[in-house]
Order: structure tokens, then sequence, then C-alpha cells
């Protein structure tokens, strides 16, 4: 029995992979349809998406009132969903997740900050927490593919936007997303 779970819980993992994968590989700038987007139905939308995960875990998710901004709803929605899944995932044992999300518009950007009160990280490693296939924490302490957050740093990057975090081991993370109010070139 435990030899067929293990097949079972492999096959799992390497579905996953194969959607992140794919994602990660669509995620193209010829593909994308920049237009005006509400970034507050952006956040509903991944919020029901997730709605499973944050019933489970009881996670309370505090958002502010968005502006409109110009960029691709579909990834901007992705973006959104891949950075509340990980605080909502990250969380620590026996504490409800709280994800508090501000912006503030400043010299043409938006600066969306993602503050959870989760398992944190030590900040050396940073650098390699956008980039493919690196996790921080073991496949059997987390679930994941070490790809969401490489997925967040390319839809970032192609809106001509930056994102960075930080955060203390066990007192949680703040992962930042600075994307300009109107695109250029639109």
């Amino acid at each position: 029995m435990g030899f067929l779970e293990n097949m079972r819980s492999a096959s799992h993992r390497m579905r996953n992979l194969i959607q992140d994968l794919l994602l990660f590989s669509q995620i193209n700038k010829e593909k994308l349809e920049f237009a005006e987007v509400d970034l507050n139905e952006i956040a509903q939308e991944a919020s029901q998406d997730l709605e499973i995960a944050i019933e489970e875990k009881q996670a309370v998710i505090n958002l502010p009132v968005f502006p409109v901004i110009t960029g691709d709803k579909s990834m901007l929605r992705q973006l959104f969903e891949n950075i509340i899944s990980n605080a909502i995932k990250y969380s620590r044992p026996l504490h409800k997740p709280v994800v508090d999300i501000t912006c503030k518009e400043e010299n043409g950007f938006l600066e969306i900050a993602f503050k959870d009160n989760g398992i944190g990280f030590d900040e050396q490693y940073v650098p390699q927490m956008f980039m493919l296939f690196q996790r921080l924490h073991g496949r059997a302490a987390f679930e994941g593919t070490g790809l969401g957050l490489a997925i967040c740093r390319k839809i970032v990057e192609m809106h001509a936007g930056s994102i960075w975090a930080n955060g203390r081991e066990g007192e949680g993370a703040t992962f930042f997303v600075s994307l300009p109010l109107n695109t250029p070139g639109n």
C-alpha cells in the first residue's frame, strides 16, 4: 500500500510541475493583452480561486481599495494568486494565516505589499527565491514546484515593474510588487 501511495504522490507532484512549467513557458511578451485592469476585481477573483485553502486554514485576507492600472488581466490575477497562496501555504502551525495587502501610488507606480504572519524566511535567501526551481523548504514540509515566485517575477518584469521581499524567520514575510500605473507603450 505504501508503494502505491508513493507512486500516486509522485504523479501528483509531476502533474503540478508540468502545469507550472507550461504556465511559465506561456508567459511571453507577444501574448500580453494590455488594457485597463481593476485590481479590486483581480484580488476578489484570486481570493475566490483560493477559497478552499482560505477556509481550510481559516485565513483572513485584508484587501485595500485598489486603483485601475494598465496590465494583462490574466497575468495579474496569476500574480495575486501565487503570492496569496504562498502566504497561506507558509503559515505557522496553530496560527490563522492573516494576509494584509496594502497599496500606495508613488511617481507613476503602484506599490503593493502582501504582508503575512507566516513562517517567514532568512533574508539571505531572497535572491534565489525568485529563481526557477528554488525552494527554501523541503517537499516534505510544504508542497510546491519551486516555480511560483519565478512566475511572479516574470509577470512583474513583463509589466515593467519589480518584485522583492523581506521577512524574518518565525515572524512572517512581506512581498512587494511595484507596477507602473500605465505600462510603457500603452
